[in-house]
Formats: C-alpha cells, structure tokens, sequence
C-alpha cells in the first residue's frame, strides 16, 4: 500500500508547497538567534540528556565531578533520543540540535496539506501555510523542544490512522508502521497517549 505524500500533487501545489517552504526557512533564518538555547530550560534538559544517552550514561543530567546522574523523572525520553546522534555526531555543539524541530517543521507542511485534502481539497495550501508560517510555529522551530516533532509525528499518525480506517483489508507492514509512529508520539510527549485512545 502506498501512501503518496508528494507525487499525488498537481504542479502548481507542489509549487505552492514550495514557495510557503521557502518563505518558512526565510522567516526561521529571521528569527534563529531569538531564543538562545538554554533561556527556556527545557531545551537545557533535553540536550543534556542526549547527550548523556549518546555517552552511554543514561537518560540522565550530568552534573559533573563526583555527583552522580541526575534524572529530573518529568521528561519523556524520546526527544532526547532524536537528539542523541546529534550528540554523537557533534557533542560540543549546541546550534545543532535545532536541526530536528527544524526537519519537523519542514514535515508539517506536506502534512497539513494532505490532511486538508481529507475534507477541503481546494484549501489544502491555505491550511499548509496557516500552520506552518505561524508566529509561534516558526518560533518553536529554532528552539530545542519538543513541540514540533510530536506535532509532525502526531498528525502522521491520525493521517495513517485514517488511509487505514478506509482500507476494509488489513495490511501488516502500514498497520507496523502506525504503532511505531503512535509509540515514537508518546515517547516524545506524554499526551501522546490521547492518540491510541482516541484511534
């Protein structure tokens, strides 16, 4: 079963998409040093957690010298893992975590618009850029937290949900693929746990 996402766009959708893109990576440039990392806390806990997990220590905060790990015990673990290879990759950085609300962002709009396809097919890029090139939207996606990327996991899962839910024969591998995401979703954020009672 396929689920097209990008290929079932006319042109002038796909141009569109591409267009409110642009202007969202236009306007993330913007507004990049807004927020710097670290002012909201949060972000703090995140990256210091990933790090630990990409040093093998543990979903814990590091304190440093002889104190042992602390886990504050209110952060799921799953957006620090997101972030572990970031940490892996380049541990004394602190800019690349932003990568992933970024690359969550960049999810969103293809997203919104298929999901506007379900009800308003017309509306679809009108809905695609309300959501996307929001204020507050572009604001999240230069800090390290985890909105964003269970916004897009989330919603990939409802829209998967649904292809299912119209499909009378059952398929394993797209059904394997919706607990993976509504897993990931809950993962990232408690209130994940919403998606599987709601489905």
């Amino acid at each position: 079963m396929e689920i097209p996402l990008w290929s079932c766009y006319r042109r002038r959708e796909r141009n569109g998409l591409a267009a409110v893109l642009l202007a969202g990576v236009a306007l993330v440039i913007l507004r990049w040093e807004e927020f710097p990392i670290g002012a909201g806390m949060d972000d703090a806990y995140y990256i210091e957690m990933a790090r630990s997990l990409a040093e093998g220590r543990g979903p814990v905060i590091h304190l440093g010298g002889i104190v042992p790990g602390w886990n504050p015990g209110v952060f799921p673990l799953g957006f620090s893992l997101l972030l572990s290879p970031l940490a892996w990759l380049e541990p004394g950085a602190v800019g690349v975590f932003r990568l992933v609300p970024i690359l969550a962002l960049a999810a969103l709009f293809p997203l919104c618009h298929r999901l506007a396809h379900l009800g308003m097919s017309s509306r679809g890029l009108a809905l695609a850029a309300l959501v996307c090139l929001n204020p507050w939207t572009i604001g999240h996606a230069t800090r390290v937290l985890s909105d964003l990327p269970f916004a897009a996991l989330s919603l990939a899962a409802v829209l998967l949900y649904l292809h299912l839910a119209d499909d009378p024969s059952v398929r394993w591998r797209p059904l394997l693929v919706l607990v993976v995401i509504t897993v990931a979703s809950i993962m990232v954020r408690s209130i994940g746990l919403a998606l599987p009672l709601a489905m």
